[in-house]
């Protein structure tokens, strides 16, 4: 409180008042892993792109620009998000890959998009069945290490017919997997991301040249859904 005085005789006046501090917002969780293939390790659609493999993960990859959007956000606090890409890899030796990827980051919170190079060899209805199998198996391995709900498990960004053809020769399937994704998030207790509804507001734009994997901007829009829905499950508010 605080109280003042005049000159004048008899002529005081008192108040008091409540101060609220609040915290900057802080996240409940630090260590995330982003496992998948090429849309994963940030490969675009340059042609030459695809020999950069066994290079570190470029700037721009989602899993880097949503470390740096974390860092911005939650001062103070350290963030790793390890990008465990790989372009070309099929669902099945992901899979495969997923345990010891899972020992060597022990993550807190798992980032899953995987299942692209098995759509554009084979774009049919068995093939959405066999990724969204996948996926539930991925999903189980997640959970032996972390709670279901911590494990965000992404739809599929748009695919088109792109140059050169073939890579985003599963588009017409995309629609029909998502609807799988979903059911295996809501069965496995997974947490849906959905990187298809904001990226097809403008394919173009962040679906680059070969019909497959996001431009720059692409990458961009990625790490930002995939940052709101972090803020949303895991931001600790402190006020006193």
């Amino acid at each position: 409180g605080c109280a003042a005085t005049s000159a004048a005789p008899g002529q005081s006046a008192s108040c008091s008042f409540t101060v609220t501090v609040t915290r900057a917002p802080q996240l409940a969780v630090t260590k995330f892993m982003a496992f998948g293939d090429s849309i994963t390790h940030g490969t675009k659609s340059d042609p030459a792109s695809f020999l950069a493999y066994p290079l570190p993960p470029p700037a721009y990859s989602y899993p880097s620009q949503l470390q740096a959007m974390l860092a911005g956000r939650y001062l103070g606090q350290t963030f790793v998000v390890a990008n465990e890409g790989w372009p070309g890899e099929r669902i099945d030796d992901g899979l495969k890959r997923l345990p010891s990827a899972l020992s060597t980051n022990v993550p807190e919170v798992v980032l899953l998009l995987e299942g692209a190079n098995d759509l554009s060899a084979t774009a049919s209805s068995a093939t959405t069945q066999y990724i969204a199998g996948k996926l539930r198996d991925m999903v189980r391995a997640c959970k032996t290490r972390t709670t279901a709900d911590r494990v965000l498990l992404a739809n599929f960004p748009p695919q088109f017919v792109g140059t050169p053809p073939g890579r985003g020769s599963g588009w017409a399937f995309v629609p029909e997997l998502n609807g799988r994704i979903a059911a295996v998030a809501t069965s496995e207790g997974a947490t849906l991301v959905d990187l298809y509804t904001p990226m097809n507001a403008d394919v173009k734009r962040y679906i680059g040249q070969d019909g497959l994997h996001p431009t720059e901007a692409g990458f961009t829009l990625m790490a930002q859904t995939f940052a709101a829905i972090i803020q949303q499950k895991f931001e600790v508010k402190t006020t006193t």
